[in-house]
């Protein structure tokens, strides 16, 4: 600060621009400071005092993999959406497009609450193409504040009447100098002078040193270089490029007209002084249309190029400023936009070329979590460059540590984390130190292990997870020319491993390997088929050799008596509790050799109920049927030994116990026995309660096994049924109050005892092993109190606080257990 005699005070900057300051205390993009190398190689040196950036700072990456340092590694890869809004300037052939409209054209944004309204942190524009229109745009993106930031997601909507790919490219680049095209307070007639206009070179400091900015019009780039292709304007901005370019045609849906750019890379993610960013640039091209011109032939018609016929290009370019000023052209003539708005209304879609075959854009920044962690920059920038680190991660995912042995939950951290890396990869590939590979280098080398160990030993989620790494690492190896042949290298894992497919843990991950199989099968169709179609030869043969015709005769039998003996405790339950009354008779169903041995249907009778006395215990005289309870007794508990083939038969037999204890006037001990038997029996069948299809019918036997514990006084056991079933339908309910009113004649709200129910991620779905809704008709008729004091049920001041949620009959029955 400089005080000046006539009053006015000089703010003076000291030193550089602040971005380029910070390049070296930051591990990415160049080579290790001396203080991060030895870190990096498991020494525990402070820092170097070149790096001020990494003092003192214990790196994650350097600790033993422990549950905690995975959390924390992987809270740090945590994303949120940016909000408020960042502010944008665009071309004046943009027309922004309010959010509320959004939502009304696409009614599910409304679902998407887990990134907030989309009012909050969303940009939409529409196209309004022009006569410049189809060639190249930038639009300046300036936030609230500076943040980290952790990638930036372009959606896009394509003209619906295209027929082929269009060629266009999407570059994010880093914006040093904000408000680019703007004018201070000056006179009028003043002329405007951009600080990269080409009409005045200006010097650009660049790494320390100034150079002459060339600001040359001509596009040609020579082929023989290596690395893309830049157009003028990224070859001028080259150093300020984040991420990119990347093809439109690469984010495309299964829609073939929209889809989404996720713009990362490990630039990205270092950030500039401070690891922070306040403004960006996204650069939209057209490659080639002026070939595409020549080669119309006169037609008007323009054909739209192919991802695959890339050829060079000679056409004009636009400076950074030049592009920019369009935008303050466009605020200066509002009546230009009309213009072609009415000359887009006029024009067909079949004369649609380049950046005009863009409909609508939309633009979504989402920013670093905040975290307790010390320095998290330096400790993602080590994630992203720490060759070791890499490959203890991926040793982590086999299995192979020395840490201790490696459980589904730390595979599953680690999944995560890789995940991550591979996404921050896909557009930009992080320097490493010489001699260190790179991590698509040390997957390709560990892929038949990672196969092996997250599709046939682990679970569902696990491999779900494994595929969308692989599938992260296939697209890295598409954009870098020296990673080729990934895809080859996982087809050859994923068949080398087939054989063991027999042996897979479970349903879900052969599931997610088929996915990842049919996703790489074109590099080998012939051999994928030729090693598949030997697996199904080889199981097909094992099985003809173990179904003999006399097992699959057993099976049947044994079936059939089983599904008699469930259908016979149905009836006998539906005449005695639930209805509608059964009309049955003994003679229905025993033969007529036995019915002549009773002369009276009473002696038959009473022949059935002795059969069902226990311990001296005598049975309710009363009940209805019970020719079929001790049928099904005689199958399901007497012949329980013989039906072996039948997994679930031990419920069934704890079922027809608990219902004969309960016609019993007193508890016997002999049925306890067996109830306790038939629990622990189907308690061993790991796959049932593992398997997420059969999750609602587990939560009915740890119910039904409470609610019989409960009957013989074993309040522990059967509150821990009844915690495992709440567990398991991820409900939580707390006992709480609320304002209300349970009087027609009171005028204060008062304190309401009420139940508050929340589901967790992960509810019940309704599904084909779920109980089927009662009919309405079938159900007793709700009767209303219609008392003169008391109201038919309790009036809240705020009925929200009682918003129950839609829930199903196991979770209802949770509810009613546990309270």
């Amino acid at each position: 600060m400089v005080p000046e005699t006539g009053g006015e005070l000089h703010f003076l900057q000291i030193g550089g621009t602040g971005e380029d300051a910070d390049e070296t205390d930051i591990f990415v993009d160049g080579n290790l400071p001396k203080g991060v190398d030895q870190l990096s190689e498991g020494s525990r040196h402070t820092s170097n005092p070149s790096s001020p950036g990494i003092t003192g700072v214990d790196l994650l990456v350097d600790q033993p993999f422990t549950a905690e340092v995975l959390t924390s590694l992987v809270e740090l890869t945590r994303f949120e959406t940016l909000t408020p809004r960042f502010s944008a300037t665009v071309p004046p052939c943009w027309v922004e497009v309010q959010q509320e409209q959004q939502q009304r054209r696409h009614p599910q944004h409304l679902h998407q609450q887990h990134h907030g309204d989309a009012a909050q942190h969303t940009r939409t524009w529409k196209l309004q193409s022009d006569s410049t229109s189809w060639e190249e745009h930038v639009f300046e993106l300036v936030l609230p504040k500076a943040c980290m930031v952790g990638h930036v997601d372009f959606k896009f909507v394509l003209n619906s009447n295209i027929t082929s790919i269009p060629q266009i490219q999407v570059t994010l680049l880093k914006n040093k100098a904000p408000g680019l095209g703007k004018v201070n307070e000056s006179a009028v007639d003043k002329q405007i002078l951009f600080p990269l206009s080409p009409a005045s070179h200006v010097e650009v400091e660049r790494n320390g040193r100034t150079d002459l900015a060339d600001l040359s019009e001509d596009m040609d780039v020579d082929e023989s270089q290596e690395g893309p292709r830049l157009c003028q304007f990224l070859e001028e901005h080259k150093e300020d490029i984040l991420c990119g370019p990347v093809w439109l045609a690469s984010g495309l849906d299964l829609s073939g007209h929209a889809g989404m750019l996720t713009l990362t890379s490990p630039k990205l993610i270092k950030g500039m002084a401070g690891g922070k960013y306040r403004s960006f640039l996204v650069h939209i091209r057209s490659t080639n249309e002026k070939a595409n011109e020549e080669n119309s032939n006169g037609s008007g018609v323009r054909p739209v190029m192919r991802m695959q016929a890339l050829k060079p290009q000679n056409s004009k370019s636009h400076s950074l400023a030049s592009l920019l000023a369009k935008v303050t052209a466009g605020k200066e003539k509002p009546s230009t936009s009309k213009t072609s708005e009415s000359g887009n209304s006029s024009k067909k879609p079949d004369n649609l070329r380049g950046c005009d075959l863009l409909q609508e854009v939309s633009v979504t920044i989402r920013r670093f979590k905040k975290t307790c962690i010390p320095k998290e920059r330096v400790q993602r920038c080590a994630m992203l460059q720490f060759s070791e680190f890499h490959e203890r991660l991926l040793n982590t995912l086999c299995k192979i540590s020395d840490d201790g042995p490696v459980t589904e939950h730390a595979q599953s951290l680690v999944l995560d984390i890789l995940c991550w890396l591979a996404g921050v990869h896909a557009n930009g590939l992080c320097s490493f130190r010489d001699g260190k590979e790179s991590l698509h280098t040390q997957t390709k080398k560990r892929l038949s292990s990672i196969v092996r160990v997250c599709f046939f030993e682990a679970g569902r989620s696990i491999a779900h997870k494994c595929a969308r790494f692989l599938a992260l690492c296939i697209s890295n190896g598409k954009t870098d020319p020296s990673q080729l042949g990934f895809g080859g290298a996982l087809l050859k894992a994923l068949l080398d491993n087939l054989p063991y497919l027999p042996a897979a843990a479970t349903g879900g991950s052969v599931f997610w390997y088929f996915v990842l199989l049919n996703y790489v099968k074109e590099e080998d169709l012939a051999g994928c088929s030729t090693v598949c179609a030997s697996l199904l030869t080889a199981v097909s043969k094992q099985l003809q050799d173990r179904l003999t015709p006399l097992e699959a005769l057993l099976q049947t039998r044994q079936l059939v008596v089983f599904l008699l003996g469930v259908a016979s405790l149905q009836l006998f339950v539906q005449s005695n509790w639930t209805g509608p009354p059964v009309q049955i008779e003994p003679q229905d169903i025993l033969p007529a050799s036995v019915i002549g041995n009773f002369g009276e249907p009473q002696s038959l009778r009473a022949t059935l109920l002795n059969s069902l006395v226990l311990d001296g215990e005598s049975i309710y005289s009363l009940v209805s049927n019970p020719i079929l309870l001790v049928l099904a007794k005689s199958i399901l508990v007497s012949c329980r030994r013989k039906l072996h083939l039948l997994q679930m038969l031990p419920w069934w037999t704890m079922r027809c116990v608990h219902i004969q204890q309960q016609l019993l006037a007193e508890r016997s001990p002999q049925l306890f026995i067996i109830i306790q038997g038939c629990i622990d029996e189907v308690l061993t069948n790991k796959a049932f309660f593992n398997s997420g299809d059969c999750r609602n019918l587990a939560i009915q036997f740890h119910l039904e096994c409470g609610y019989a514990l409960l009957y013989y006084y074993e309040y522990q056991k059967a509150k821990e049924n009844f915690d495992r079933a709440q567990k398991m339908a991820k409900l939580s309910t707390t006992m709480t109050g609320a304002l209300g009113k349970r009087t027609r004649f009171q005028e204060d709200y008062l304190a309401q005892l009420i139940l508050d129910v929340q589901q967790e991620d992960g509810a019940l779905h309704q599904t084909d092993l779920m109980l089927t809704p009662t009919p309405l008709e079938n159900l007793p008729k709700n009767l209303e109190l219609s008392d003169d004091t008391l109201l038919n049920s309790i009036k809240l001041a705020d009925p929200k606080e009682q918003n129950v949620p839609d829930l199903c009959a196991e979770e209802l029955a949770v509810i009613l257990a546990i309270w």
